[in-house]
């Protein structure tokens, strides 16, 4: 066997080479350690942040146009919705009004031919009564005029109902 003899003089040589081994095996180790990427990992990144960022902007573009649509376009949209609608109710007053007229005058017709019959008379203007010819003639341009109002009536119904889309796709959230 062979023995080795390390003289230590005031154990300087055995601390120098502990120091030594110490440092040489803890050199590499640090206490942070440093993370390889893959290459385009920070250009990923850089797309992913950049994506962020624009949708932001997007998100504050669109929430301004909202605002201004609630703020600016809906009331003038309720505004015409209103008045659309009241002209809506005056047409149908109008209308059932002239329907009332055309059904009096038709009961009033009908009583008239009913006492032309009876009188055996063919020509009622000999009488007193009135001329069944005129009255024709009025019945017909009142059935004109309630049949134009029927017309404006669904023209106002049609644009009504656009209205009420128009405001309900406002009110829809994007």
């Amino acid at each position: 066997m062979v023995q080795l003899s390390v003289s230590v003089m005031n154990g300087a040589p055995l601390r120098s080479l502990i120091f030594v081994l110490f440092i040489a095996v803890f050199s590499n180790c640090s206490g942070e350690r440093q993370t390889v990427s893959p290459p385009g990992v920070d250009t990923l990144h850089q797309k992913i942040q950049q994506s962020n960022e624009e949708l932001m902007r997007t998100r504050a573009r669109q929430h301004q146009e909202l605002s201004v649509i609630k703020e600016e376009e809906l009331p003038s949209l309720r505004g015409q919705l209103e008045t659309t609608q009241h002209q809506a109710y005056d047409l149908q007053g109008k209308q059932e009004d002239m329907q009332v007229r055309s059904e009096s005058l038709e009961h009033r017709t009908r009583r008239l031919e009913q006492w032309a019959a009876q009188s055996g008379y063919p020509d009622s203007n000999e009488h007193q009564g009135p001329d069944l010819s005129t009255m024709a003639l009025k019945l017909e341009a009142m059935d004109d005029a309630l049949s134009m109002l029927l017309i404006r009536i669904e023209e106002l119904h049609l644009r009504l109902e656009a209205l009420e889309r128009s405001a309900e796709t406002t009110k829809k959230p994007r």
